[in-house]
């Protein structure tokens, strides 16, 4: 059985190697969210300055094009605050700003700078507030930041309980339906239950554990793109262990076991992980 583990261990760590999630501009962007403590209640706007002059849709700011995307008076006060401020390790203002009064959250869902630093102008007291250079690890990056503070303090909150309840949801209920399905196939020896479900712990946690670290990342696109894959991967390695170990059975019951025990807990895994726990 320590030949099995190793074995699966390894395979699955080649494929992790391999693995290139798509950055084609399509499906859920990065996303930028900040919470603000101790704000005040009137109109202060937020924004990312950027150490690129352009990043995706969004390009710098001058004097000049303020007219073009600021109308209201407060708008057009924060717009030419944020172009004239000059920073010192070469950031730049982009044309994307948040009046963040009435929430007191900031989201920048798409493209937001990977490097940057965060801007907070309150127009009553002419004040500018900016962070140090930040930079976004997560796919979606979330981070609580103290106003009035100079410079303006973040703290990165992480944000993985979902994607944690998910996680062992997924592992559970795959070990539970191999277990049962491999029952009702007729593997009621104790070491073929005793192979069934080492192979699918092993398996479904390393699995599971990949899948995490894509989704933190990458953001949940990779369910739809790499997790069929992984699992197609799994269904495989399974089938040659299981044909391996229980020789007592047919290979066509044993293939027929495996693929739709796989097929089920797919299902199950692109339901707690897109639809229902995210």
């Amino acid at each position: 059985m320590k030949k099995i583990v190793s074995f699966l261990c390894s395979i699955l760590f080649l494929i992790i190697l391999f693995l290139n999630p798509t950055r084609a501009d399509m499906g859920p962007k990065p996303s930028v969210n900040i919470r603000f403590l101790g704000a005040p209640n009137e109109p202060y706007f937020v924004t990312l300055l950027s150490e690129q002059e352009q990043y995706g849709p969004w390009h710098r700011v001058y004097p000049y094009t303020i007219s073009d995307y600021a109308k209201e008076e407060l708008e057009v006060k924060a717009y030419t605050k944020f172009v004239e401020y000059q920073d010192e390790d070469g950031f730049y203002f982009l044309n994307y700003v948040q009046n963040c009064n009435e929430t007191n959250t900031f989201a920048w869902t798409y493209y937001p700078p990977s490097t940057f630093k965060v801007a907070v102008y309150c127009p009553s007291s002419d004040e500018l507030m900016v962070s140090e250079i930040t930079k976004r690890v997560a796919f979606d990056t979330y981070f609580e930041a103290q106003y009035g503070t100079q410079p303006l303090q973040l703290r990165e909150e992480i944000k993985l309980e979902k994607k944690l309840l998910s996680f062992f949801v997924r592992v559970l209920l795959t070990i539970v339906v191999e277990v049962l399905l491999g029952w009702l196939f007729g593997y009621r020896q104790k070491k073929e239950m005793k192979t069934i479900l080492i192979v699918n712990l092993v398996t479904q946690v390393l699995l599971n554990l990949v899948m995490l670290v894509l989704d933190y990342y990458s953001g949940w696109l990779v369910w739809i793109f790499i997790f069929p894959l992984l699992e197609i991967g799994i269904c495989v390695i399974e089938t040659i262990i299981y044909c391996m170990k229980f020789k007592e059975h047919s290979k066509a019951k044993t293939i027929l076991y495996t693929v739709l025990a796989n097929g089920i807990t797919f299902v199950l895994g692109l339901y707690t992980s897109v639809i229902g726990l995210l």
